[in-house]
């Protein structure tokens, strides 16, 4: 008779006494109040309020190739995921000494992917995952005994190398949101200011940081209303910038021009004055 025991969120890794071709079944879904996506054992789920729509990542809470675990079936509407022991044993599961099997969690890469901490990431976690397994115990006894040197170093290598790439995409995915990329315009905006006439641009600092501030804590949402009064307010104040600058530099271009002009026709009346000199003797 199959048991089915609730997953510790508190572990990182935790260990299942599987046999190979054994199955696991996995269910239950995760709420974050960080940024109101739903996360399950197989994939993250963004609501449309969220920055940057609804939208769905095949990445949720388990790292199933690194637990030695086969994805068989996902039913997106229950949360329940089928997962099968293959022949092959864990690498993170043998890096950490976990035994054959294991449900790693993905963790460090969704919480460097926002920005946050793990301890942050995981408090703003409400909801539970649990697991079915073929029979007890539930829980492979945690061994000691770590694998060779060589073979640690390499399986937590690789484990590295996939939480940067998966950082890098999560990155890349934020940048292109509406909320990433109206505070890289307030951020851009701003710092023009500070580049700017004194004039201009000290009474616009105190307001392009308040408004910094306000996308970075979430208090205006890009995609509302007045996410896009914002945004048009930004876009008249970087092009007064750029049309003042250009004013400047214009003005600077002419009196750099006119001093030489003035120097130039100076050279040359003193020439004529020379000449005369010459031609009088």
């Amino acid at each position: 008779m199959p048991d089915t025991v609730k997953i510790p969120l508190e572990q990182a890794v935790v260990p299942v006494a599987l046999k190979a071709g054994e199955e696991i079944v996995i269910r239950g879904v995760l709420y974050s109040t960080e940024d109101g996506s739903r996360i399950d054992a197989r994939t993250t789920s963004w609501p449309g309020k969220a920055p940057g729509g609804a939208s769905v990542d095949i990445g949720g809470y388990i790292d199933f190739a690194g637990g030695g675990l086969r994805v068989e079936s996902y039913d997106p509407a229950t949360h329940e995921v089928h997962a099968r022991a293959t022949t092959q044993a864990g690498e993170v599961c043998s890096a950490a000494g976990k035994g054959l099997y294991c449900l790693p969690a993905r963790t460090l890469v969704q919480a460097q992917s926002r920005g946050l901490t793990v301890a942050q990431w995981k408090g703003s976690m409400q909801g539970e995952l649990s697991m079915e397994v073929p029979s007890p115990p539930p829980l492979a006894p945690v061994t000691s005994t770590l694998s060779s040197p060589v073979f640690l170093g390499g399986a937590l290598a690789v484990v590295a190398v996939g939480a940067l790439v998966a950082a890098r995409v999560a990155r890349k995915r934020w940048s292109q949101t509406p909320t990433a990329q109206l505070e890289a315009l307030a951020k851009r905006v701003r710092e023009k200011a500070k580049a700017s006439d004194v004039a201009l641009g000290a009474p616009l600092l105190p307001a392009l940081d308040r408004a910094l501030e306000a996308l970075k804590k979430r208090k205006v949402e890009a995609s509302s209303p007045e996410g896009k009064r914002l945004e048009a307010m930004l876009l008249r104040v970087d092009d007064k910038l750029s049309r003042t600058e250009r004013t400047l530099r214009a003005e600077d271009e002419k009196a750099v021009a006119d001093e030489l002009l003035h120097d130039v026709e100076d050279a040359l009346d003193a020439g004529d004055e020379a000449l005369e000199i010459v031609r009088g003797r």
